[in-house]
């Protein structure tokens, strides 16, 4: 009798080489949009910090709102030269290079008006 684990991994299976590079690419375009919305909550942050409104960020950056929007949505699938830009408007680095040993838990540690706030407290305060 098969258990409900082997039923489900049946039907999940792909049945042919086009299912199977239909998931593989559907996986990769996870893989990076979850990075952009990463990207786009890091500027939605630096611009609440700063106090700068979309519309101002939009005349920075020389773009519309509505591409501002867009690239806030977290779908936009971000160019170094776009990332650039944006950090020079800001004045502030959007994404960073991490060596092997920040790899592992690549969040700065942050100072706050209470003191210095953890990687895990970081990421708590982000995703709340």
């Amino acid at each position: 009798m098969e258990t409900n684990k082997e039923k489900l991994f049946k039907i999940a299976e792909p049945r042919n080489e086009a299912e199977h590079h239909a998931f593989k690419a559907m996986m990769a375009q996870k893989k990076w949009t979850r990075r952009s919305k990463e990207i786009a909550l890091a500027i939605k942050m630096l611009l609440r910090e700063k106090g700068i409104t979309q519309n101002e960020f939009a005349q920075k950056m020389g773009v519309t709102p509505g591409q501002i929007s867009r690239m806030l949505s977290g779908e936009t699938n971000f160019e170094i030269k776009t990332i650039s830009k944006i950090e020079e408007a800001l004045g502030a680095q959007v994404i960073g290079v991490f060596d092997d040993a920040t790899l592992s838990n690549p969040w700065p540690i942050e100072e706050t008006e209470d003191g210095w706030m953890e990687h895990d407290q970081i990421r708590r305060a982000i995703y709340a």
